[in-house]
């Protein structure tokens, strides 16, 4: 008889009640027989929290303390009060397929160092639509959704090993996440899924995108696509991430590469094309040149803090500089790949 390994489920929660229904029945509706959901709420003020008591007693609800402490935090409070082998990351505003849960699971046990499994992620109001099927890598270690906004025609069906898995949903060795340590919590949000993923290739673990294990997924809903707050975490946060985990020549060039970026999202300004034309219609420059000094500013101050992490991170590295940057390579996006994409999902 098959022994199915206890799997947990953590939801992060910030004033997301009118999400919580379809999220929470698609888990109720799981085939894998063997999970249990943590509900972390982060000082929600819409009833969210109310919401799950009435209709989803049996969910295990953990509310903060301290609200506000931010997604990576939230993670790692249920987590830590998580019993499975395996940990999933489910963001609210999803809509799970039944068997979601089952064909992760199986992927992850089909190799010992699996450590690391990605859904695809779909849009939320059109399932034909791609938002995730692994990550694509600019040189300055921004990144964006593999096959985002493109037409779901099987293109990215096969299974196979990619950078890392979305945090919305995603599956976790335990065992990898006690040698690498959990979410980093000084980046308060993204792209703590991203650099999670970087520490548990650098320990030698492998990620593997299941095209069968689907997810429908309200882009941004939270913190809104092209929102100043999500701008200035990404900004804070990507030479942060990168001081911390990347091959130090690496390092050295991101400036120029950086440069290049952003000289192509002023162009998409300027022209109104893409995701930098939609921004510049909802922002002001004077907006956005204050979030980028801000973001830069708050990211200088912490650069000590990064190297002390470097360090840490150095102790259990098992791969090599050039095998790190074939990864970067096999998975390689251009400037205007991060700075123009069009991205249809914006405050629907």
């Amino acid at each position: 008889m098959k022994q199915y390994k206890k799997v947990s489920v953590i939801l992060r929660n910030w004033n997301g009640k009118r999400y919580l229904k379809d999220c929470l029945s698609s888990l109720k509706k799981q085939t894998y027989p063997n999970f249990e959901i943590i509900f972390v709420d982060d000082g929600s003020t819409d009833g969210s929290v109310e919401f799950v008591q009435e209709n989803f007693p049996s969910i295990k609800l953990i509310t903060n303390e301290k609200p506000d402490l931010g997604c990576p935090a939230c993670s790692n409070i249920g987590i830590m009060a998580s019993r499975g082998e395996y940990i999933a990351t489910l963001d609210i505003d999803t809509e799970a397929e039944p068997d979601w849960l089952e064909k992760l699971a199986n992927a992850m046990e089909s190799e010992k160092n699996i450590g690391m499994c990605g859904s695809k992620v779909l849009s939320f109001y059109d399932h034909r639509i791609i938002d995730f099927a692994g990550h694509l890598i600019y040189k300055d270690f921004s990144f964006i959704g593999r096959g985002l906004n493109e037409i779901d025609n099987g293109q990215y069906d096969n299974i196979r090993e990619i950078f890392g898995p979305m945090g919305a949903s995603a599956l976790y060795r335990r065992t990898m996440l006690m040698e690498i340590g959990l979410f980093d919590t000084d980046y308060y949000t993204a792209p703590d899924d991203f650099e999670l993923a970087w520490r548990g290739r650098i320990a030698g673990w492998k990620c593997l995108f299941v095209p069968d294990a689907r997810v429908y997924h309200v882009h941004s809903a939270i913190q809104g696509a092209g929102s100043l707050r999500k701008a200035y975490y990404h900004e804070k946060n990507r030479p942060l991430m990168m001081i911390k985990n990347a091959p130090l020549d690496m390092i050295a060039m991101s400036p120029i590469y950086t440069l290049i970026r952003y000289l192509t999202l002023a162009k998409g300004m300027m022209s109104g094309k893409g995701s930098a034309g939609k921004m510049a219609k909802s922002l002001t420059k004077k907006e956005m040149l204050a979030t980028l000094i801000k973001a830069w500013g708050h990211s200088f101050l912490e650069i000590p803090q990064a190297i002390k992490k470097r360090r840490k991170v150095q102790t259990f590295r098992k791969v090599s500089r050039n095998e790190m940057k074939k990864w970067f390579k096999d998975n390689a996006a251009r400037a205007k790949d991060i700075a123009l994409k069009v991205d249809k999902n914006i405050n629907i």
